[in-house]
């Protein structure tokens, strides 16, 4: 199954909530703040989900390091990859176990500022 972008043919605000395609009740999205310039989508349940709803293309800051607290195995303390090094720290690890519950970005004004992974058992 590939993934399957979301035209978007409306946008609005409605509570502090963005509502694409009219919302979730409508047949769209409803992305809710998470605080932080940060939104999330939301189901008719109000849990969260964290699935392909379109895709974007971000810069990522050249001073951005990796903190790498996944591999229990390597060192409980993590590892930090210094910019320039993580693509191919990456590319080296065994096990790139990255999922929504254990790895997180923040991006700001289009720019990966923070990238980290925690150990998940």
């Amino acid at each position: 199954m590939g993934w399957q972008g979301v035209r978007i043919d409306s946008l609005r605000t409605e509570r502090g909530a963005i509502l694409i395609n009219g919302g979730i009740d409508y047949g769209g999205i409803d992305l809710v703040p998470e605080g932080g310039g940060v939104y999330r989508s939301q189901g008719f349940d109000d849990y969260m989900t964290y699935t392909a709803h379109g895709r974007t293309r971000l810069f990522v800051a050249d001073s951005l390091p990796f903190a790498d607290r996944g591999n229990v195995e390597q060192t409980m303390e993590g590892v930090v990859v210094p910019a320039g090094q993580v693509a191919a720290y990456l590319r080296r690890l065994p096990y790139p176990n990255f999922t929504q519950y254990n790895a997180r970005i923040r991006i700001e004004r289009g720019t990966v500022v923070e990238f980290w992974r925690e150990y998940t058992p």
